[in-house]
């Protein structure tokens, strides 16, 4: 995902920041006379009431006044000293090759306290709003600031580097009285919505459309004093099954339409500590397109392997309570259900089920098994420093992956179903970041995993296996405005048999290059995954472009080759162009 995606997700949905309406980008020749702003001053005071706030700038005098605007509106707070690996953005307000032009909105900027400077590039000039860090930008309100003739607004990532920042920490005392707190839930509410187009067509012959996949995400906000809600969710209609004729039944019954959740909660925070209840999104890993300590959430893996993380990740059902001694947390998860992936039923090409796994005998499928009644429980320690962080992690739980039970029925029939069984995880992170790159460990112990076996007497096909895991992420910083990231995983089977339909080590090796051009409005990218037992690989070049802020495209093609038997190779005849379009509103 480009850095320009992300800080549209933030503005969006950012728990610190007040709303922004990004205006149309106009002709920079284009000259405009009209450069008033709103009649209204921006009132600081209008700023959500969060009561507490932390602001990142990379400039002592920015920071300086925008923390003496805010004390004279009832905020206390202080500004401290920091590091922060984060890219750092140039958020450019307008361009004109009319320095007049620019000036007089500089100096209207100016007189409201508002930082920005303006730099010249060959023989246009552009009015920069500072230089910020994208997990706290500086949000400008648009109805509060300036009018519909802003020409441009768009931004620069740079090269990923560790910055000295200033924190801005605000405190504000929550205000009383029934009509006070009235008003103060109604400015934090927030509606935003997104809505995506997913199409992909399979060019081996005969040719068909692997999926039209829509989807319309809806998203409600409240925080209030000590209280915070969410409810997030987003709608699902994949027309491939009514242009395509290819699909069977069950398929289309389980994959046509949907509705699931994004995050659904309640929160309630106290100083150092809060307590979340309903759907929550919580990473434990983040390696790419891997899930070593990412053990929490589940994925919806129906149309594809590796789909987009915002169509492939889903919230589980649980409650969980955080404890925070900057920079130590400590956190309990209870999980009441099971919350388990979504896979594709029998007969679509990306069932996890090789056709030929049991050959001989001709594979039929049974419904999946109910889920057990197990409830789940964990606990992480972590620490989250800037340039030295990790964390310590126990997870009891049903396995959110899908396992087969195989029953070897008379003649040549293989009956299998899908279930879930309970097991143990045990783990720890470890992230060591300097100037010149960064380093992301995982690793994880897995009790009691349920594996498949060749085994004809071996009732279900599965045995119990103990395993681990391990991820090793390396992210140089070589070349500007350009993302690499290395990446090995390797999971071994401790107690490996020769029966098992799986290698004692298996290993997978990836490289990701991502290049930003004309102001990250341009991103060509190349993920490569390689199956190193196999000799199997995924390669996934891309281009995404944002003709808008609001509007992101993503074309790209899917090449999978090696043996049938490799976690690619199985879909060597599944190669795919695809086109994803994303509208945010």
């Amino acid at each position: 995902m480009n850095y320009t995606f992300t800080i549209l997700l933030l503005i969006l949905l950012n728990l610190s920041a007040p709303n922004f309406s990004f205006a149309k980008k106009k002709s920079a020749e284009k000259k405009t006379t009209n450069v008033n702003f709103d009649e209204d001053e921006f009132d600081y005071d209008k700023f959500p009431s969060h009561y507490k706030q932390t602001w990142l700038f990379t400039n002592l005098h920015h920071a300086q006044n925008f923390y003496d605007k805010m004390k004279k509106n009832g905020w206390e707070g202080e500004i401290k000293k920091t590091l922060a690996l984060r890219p750092a953005i140039k958020l450019y307000f307008a361009d004109s090759t009319d320095k007049n032009f620019i000036t007089k909105i500089s100096e209207e900027l100016t007189a409201k306290n508002i930082p920005n400077s303006i730099e010249q590039i060959n023989n246009k000039y552009y009015l920069q709003l500072g230089e910020f860090l994208d997990n706290r930008l500086l949000i400008l309100q648009k109805k509060y600031l300036y009018s519909n003739q802003v020409k441009a607004f768009r931004t620069s990532p740079e090269q990923l580097k560790l910055l000295k920042a200033y924190a801005l920490e605000l405190r504000k005392k929550p205000s009383t009285g029934f009509f006070s707190n009235f008003l103060d839930s109604i400015k934090n509410q927030r509606y935003t919505g997104k809505l995506l187009n997913e199409s992909a067509y399979t060019p081996e012959k005969p040719g068909a459309w692997a999926k039209i996949k829509n989807f319309l995400h809806l998203n409600a906000f409240n925080t209030h004093t000590n209280f915070e809600w969410k409810l997030a969710f987003h709608l699902i209609y994949d027309a491939v099954f009514d242009s395509e004729d290819i699909y069977p039944k069950k398929v289309k019954e389980d994959q046509q339409f949907d509705a699931l959740p994004d995050e659904i909660y309640l929160k309630y925070f106290n100083k150092n500590w809060f307590l979340q209840a309903g759907y929550i999104n919580l990473k434990w890993g983040h390696l790419l397109d891997t899930y070593v300590a990412d053990v929490l959430n589940p994925k919806d893996l129906r149309d594809f392997i590796l789909p987009r993380e915002s169509s492939r990740d889903l919230p589980f059902l649980g409650l969980r309570f955080n404890l925070n001694f900057d920079p130590h947390n400590f956190e309990v998860v209870w999980l009441p259900t099971p919350s388990v992936d979504k896979i594709s039923r029998w007969g679509s090409i990306y069932h996890p089920v090789d056709t030929q796994a049991y050959s001989p005998n001709t594979i039929t499928e049974e419904d999946p098994a109910s889920l057990p009644s197990d409830m789940g429980f964990g606990a992480r320690y972590f620490v989250d420093n800037t340039q030295l962080g990790g964390s310590l992690f126990y997870l009891r739980s049903v396995n959110h992956e899908a396992r087969f039970i195989r029953t070897l029925q008379a003649g040549s029939i293989a009956s299998i179903q899908q279930k879930h069984f309970p097991i143990t995880r045990m783990g720890a992170t470890f992230d060591y970041t300097l100037s010149s790159y960064q380093m992301h460990l995982e690793t994880m112990y897995i009790q009691d995993d349920k594996v498949p076996t060749t085994l004809s007497a071996d009732i279900d096909g599965l045995v119990s296996k103990n395993s681990f895991q391990l991820g090793y992420q390396l992210i140089p910083h070589w070349f500007s405005n350009t993302d690499i990231t290395l990446q090995y995983i390797i999971k071994s089977y401790l107690d490996h048999t020769s029966d098992l339909m799986v290698d004692e080590n298996e290993q997978y090796a990836s490289i990701e290059i991502k290049k930003y051009f004309f102001n990250a409005r341009w991103v060509p990218k190349i993920t490569a995954h390689f199956g190193t037992q196999r000799g199997d690989s995924l390669i996934r070049p891309r281009l995404q472009w944002l003709p808008l802020a609001n509007l992101n495209l993503t074309l790209g093609y899917d090449f999978f080759s090696g043996e049938t038997e490799g976690t690619f190779g199985h879909f060597d005849k599944a190669d795919r162009y695809y086109l994803e379009t994303e509208f945010i509103f």
